[in-house]
């Protein structure tokens, strides 16, 4: 049972409509959102992407993929900041708490 859980939450690690349902934004917010879940989707198809390659290929493309990564998570934090600047002190602490849970920690550092 463990392993299929695992299995659930590193295909479905940044689900972005949860965030969106947990942050519960006001009308005022709402417009920020779009960039940051478009940042999102492609973290995650980024994600699915680097999952489905064969173990040679990854190990063959790591530094590439840290960079990707790294800007990635630069351009998540860069669409998340006008975002984080309109929420109010309940939505940003679930927004860190969601953050890492689903192993987005680098972009709540890269946002300080």
């Amino acid at each position: 049972m463990t392993a299929s859980v695992d299995s659930a939450q590193s295909t479905a690690a940044i689900d972005s409509a949860r965030i969106k349902r947990a942050l519960r934004l006001t009308p005022a917010q709402e417009p920020y959102w779009a960039p940051v879940e478009v940042a999102l989707r492609e973290l995650n198809r980024r994600q699915a992407q680097s999952e489905n390659e064969g173990l040679v290929r990854r190990i063959g493309h790591r530094v590439v993929s840290i960079a990707l990564n790294s800007a990635a998570i630069q351009r998540l934090a860069a669409a998340a900041r006008p975002l984080i600047g309109v929420l109010d002190a309940q939505q940003i602490q679930t927004a860190h708490g969601l953050a890492q849970e689903m192993g987005l920690g680098p972009v709540v550092a890269a946002l300080r």
